[in-house]
């Protein structure tokens, strides 16, 4: 994947106010850009997302579970200390579409 494509999925994260119902807050952002980061393979432990999110351990659980039960990721156990995560970026590309389409209409650039 190129640099412009990661470029493109951060600043639908940044922008993005909601995600399949799930009004987004500060952690879980911060939690899908250290994700995002990591790029194809995702296997960071709890502890490494805490640090680089700048939150908890209970914080980035939470958030997690809030992704999941929306649909927005996926993680798996794994044996050692880190799991397996998967974002499901046309989630946030559709979302994010769908906000950029209602405030265009709320501005009154779209009759």
């Amino acid at each position: 994947m190129t640099d412009k494509k990661y470029n493109y999925i951060y600043h639908q994260i940044r922008d993005v106010q909601e995600l399949n119902g799930l009004k987004l807050d500060v952690y879980h952002k911060s939690f899908l850009f250290c994700l995002e980061s990591y790029g194809h393979k995702k296997f960071p432990s709890l502890n490494t997302l805490s640090n680089n999110a700048g939150c908890s351990i209970s914080t980035i659980q939470r958030k997690i579970r809030d992704l999941e039960n929306h649909g927005i990721i996926e993680h798996k156990r794994r044996k050692d200390l880190s799991n397996y995560y998967t974002i499901h970026r046309s989630e946030i590309t559709k979302n994010y579409f769908e906000e950029s389409s209602k405030s265009d209409e709320e501005s009154g650039w779209i009759e």
